[in-house]
C-alpha cells in the first residue's frame, strides 16, 4: 500500500518493510541480515 501511494520513493518503503519485519521477529530493523532485507525488497519489486 504504501508503494503504491508513493511509487517513486524506494529507500522509505524500504524502511517500512524492514521495521514491520523488525517487529515481527523481534528485532530492530537494523538488524535484520542482508539476505532477508534484499528478500523482502525482491517481494516488492
Amino acid at each position: 500500500m504504501i508503494k503504491e501511494i508513493y511509487p517513486n520513493e524506494t529507500l522509505p518503503v524500504c524502511y517500512y518493510l524492514y521495521s514491520f519485519e523488525g517487529a515481527l521477529c523481534d528485532k530492530h530493523w537494523n538488524d535484520i541480515d542482508e539476505d532477508k532485507k534484499l528478500e523482502l525488497k525482491k517481494k516488492i519489486s
